[in-house]
């Protein structure tokens, strides 16, 4: 880019830490994919529980799309199995958003999948 103006080839030290995950925190790394086609992204993330689905609000009548029969959820979770290291304060401190998450229910609308071990989340559905 420099070479059309764009930028200026001035390289400069940054000051960084580096962090690499201890064996405790490759335990609950996931790497992997969310999405698909050109909406699919690299996702980095620490899982700290399992999602259950505590109630099913509402649903679209499910239908055929490009060979997937597919329904709108609106339904409700909660955390379960949830990772003892969340429970820290000072991760809670630096993650609220599992502490939010882990103090009530949540609330998501997401498209379904009908797949041949039943209905399953859009992000998790194999054929």
């Amino acid at each position: 880019m420099e070479p059309r103006g764009f930028t200026l080839d001035k390289p400069k030290p940054v000051a960084a830490t580096r962090y690499e995950l201890s064996e405790l925190g490759k335990k609950y790394y996931q790497d992997g994919s969310i999405g698909s086609g050109l909406g699919k992204r690299r996702v980095h993330q620490l899982c700290f529980g399992t999602p259950k689905v505590v109630a099913v609000d509402s649903y679209a009548e499910p239908a055929d799309m490009m060979g997937y029969r597919i329904s709108k959820v609106s339904y409700r979770y909660t955390i379960d199995d949830i990772a003892e290291w969340t429970k820290d304060a000072s991760i809670q401190k630096a993650f609220p958003n599992i502490a939010k998450r882990l103090a009530t229910a949540q609330v998501s609308t997401d498209a379904f999948v009908l797949a041949s071990e039943g209905w399953q989340h859009k992000n998790l559905a194999t054929r």
